[in-house]
């Protein structure tokens, strides 16, 4: 699977994707644990500290690779 750079993500990998509810969305870090037929589900960190599987998965447009990505803006 690839984010929206082209960039290849695996298992492990952390992410910033968009996180879609209540009525809203919002950047969310997180660390893919799963990723099915083009699909990447990831864990994220509650407040509380504990970690919460995201029950649902975000497609390549809406995900991005943290670490060895480079985005120009001009």
């Amino acid at each position: 699977m690839k984010d929206f750079l082209g960039n290849e993500i695996n298992i492990g990998d952390k992410v910033i994707f968009i996180e879609k509810g209540n009525g809203g969305a919002k950047l969310t870090l997180g660390t893919v644990y799963k990723i099915d037929s083009g699909i990447a589900y990831m864990k994220i960190k509650c407040p509380n500290g504990s970690e919460l599987d995201w029950p649902w998965g975000s497609r390549s447009k809406s995900i991005f690779k943290v670490g060895n990505s480079q985005i120009i803006i001009s």
